[in-house]
């Protein structure tokens, strides 16, 4: 609307406020696309490098069992929680790469930005330790406690890119035998408590959508079922987990064997946890 300035001074004593309209259109050039698994481990990598881990947060993961060396061999990080950092260090790593097809990183106001929300930055690694994705164990949970490193584009995210449910491969990767536990980080710990064993995390119960491919090409002969111990009461995990069981045979021919503990240990890492103290003060 074009009005003349005296009809706008007025307009302006009186509260009315014209804005001027903005030819901005979102790009949907990028939406549906995931750069290679390669292009993503390099920027992750890096992207842990300007990173640290709170002296709360190391702790956080001490007490879970896991040794000061495996915390930073696993390289887990803090995520920043305010957006300047994070603009920041998306900045410095657009410098080097192309971050369209890279989940958790978006632009705004024609710069690159990175998504995320204080917590543990956990890294969700292939058969070769090649970085997929990443999740976030939060701070401030109220139930959910893990978020995929996201910018899906359905939210919004201009050039951003939605995470997928990537399976967490850890442990000695020629075992024949493979746990399978629900959670990257819960693996991690009951790997390393359990001499390095072997485990395929998917990120939920009903996540599983690259399992079997994941097993494949591992080339494990069996499988060891170590989900938390609320599957033996809740019936909508005891649905899933028949689902995930069937298909195992269907597609790989294998047996599931499920590996059972005190139930006042929810998942199997609090349960290798509470061995080893067991061990030591005996």
């Amino acid at each position: 609307m074009k009005i003349d300035n005296k009809t706008a001074f007025e307009q302006l004593l009186v509260g009315k406020v014209y804005r001027i309209p903005q030819n901005h259109v979102k790009s949907h050039e990028n939406d549906g696309y995931l750069a290679p698994l390669a292009v993503r481990h390099d920027v992750y990598y890096d992207m842990l490098s300007l990173l640290s881990l709170s002296e709360k947060h190391k702790q956080n993961l001490l007490n879970r069992g896991l040794s000061a060396e495996r915390i930073e061999e696993n390289r887990y990080r803090s995520m920043p929680s305010d957006w300047q950092t994070r603009k920041k260090i998306a900045n410095q790593l657009s410098q080097n790469y192309d971050l369209r097809g890279i989940p958790g990183f978006f632009t705004y106001d024609g710069q690159w930005s990175l998504w995320g929300k204080a917590g543990i930055l956990v890294p969700v690694c292939s058969k070769e330790g090649f970085i997929q994705g990443l999740q976030i164990r939060l701070d401030n949970t109220d139930k959910k406690k893990y978020r995929w490193l996201s910018s899906n584009p359905e939210y919004h995210y201009e050039n951003g890119t939605r995470a997928y449910s990537w399976v967490h491969v850890t442990g000695n990767r020629n075992s024949k035998t493979a746990c399978i536990t629900e959670g990257g980080l819960k693996g991690d710990v009951a790997s390393y408590l359990r001499n390095d064993s072997l485990f395929v995390c998917v990120p939920g119960v009903c996540n599983t959508e690259f399992l079997v491919e994941t097993l494949k090409n591992l080339g494990v002969s069996n499988l060891v079922g170590c989900y938390d111990m609320d599957c033996c009461v809740n019936r909508d995990v005891q649905i899933s987990l028949e689902k995930m069981q069937k298909e195992i045979r269907q597609k790989l021919h294998l047996d599931y064997e499920p590996f059972l503990w005190d139930p006042k240990y929810n998942g199997i890492d609090e349960f290798m946890l509470a061995r080893k103290q067991y061990k030591q003060a005996a």
